[in-house]
Formats: C-alpha cells, structure tokens, sequence
C-alpha cells in the first residue's frame, strides 16, 4: 500500500484499475487518465487537453478547454462512488485539476 500524497491515507488499489471499470466514455478516460498518472498531483487544464486531442491534428475544437473541462466535471460525477475525485482550482488565471481518494 502507497500513501496518497495529498491526504496520506493509504491508498489500497490502484486507480488506473479503478478507472478502467468505471463507466467513463473515451474522452473522459484519456483526461482521466492523464490526471491518473500524476496523482494528487496539480494539472493545468492545457496539460489535459494535451492529452485528450494528442491525436487531433488541429489540436482539437476551437472549444477544446471547455469540452475537457465537461469530461472531468463529468468523470468526477461517476468516480466519486468509485472512491475517487476530480478537485478543480483556479489560480493566477491557470485552471488546474487533480484525481485524488474520496470517501465513497
């Protein structure tokens, strides 16, 4: 068992397993899971979109960061019962996101 790194509670499965079950469609797992791979961890909501449009060769659409945004609004609506969560912050005009435990 790892500690989670934001609440140091120890976290006893693996959140990749976690997020491999869930009913998330495409776009809400490759956000998810980029989020995943840097758990606890702050992202810039750029990061995300990164991630999700990778194989876009425009980057995707002109409304990229909202439609991102939607995916992990609404990937944290369908983990929370999963023990999971999708905190959002914005500061100094950087919208930041990170998956971490959240008792179900």
């Amino acid at each position: 068992m790892i500690p989670c790194p934001c609440c140091g509670r120890p976290i006893d499965e693996d959140v990749h397993a976690v997020i491999a079950t869930a009913s998330l469609s495409r776009s809400e797992r490759l956000a998810v899971s980029h989020l995943a791979e840097r758990f606890g961890k702050w992202v810039r909501l750029g990061q995300v979109v990164e991630a999700v449009y990778v194989d876009d060769p425009d980057g995707g659409p002109l409304t990229a960061h909202q439609c991102v945004y939607m995916f992990l609004y609404r990937a944290d609506k369908k983990l929370r019962s999963l023990g999971y969560a999708v905190e959002s912050t914005r500061g100094g005009g950087a919208h930041e996101h990170r998956i971490v435990r959240h008792p179900a």
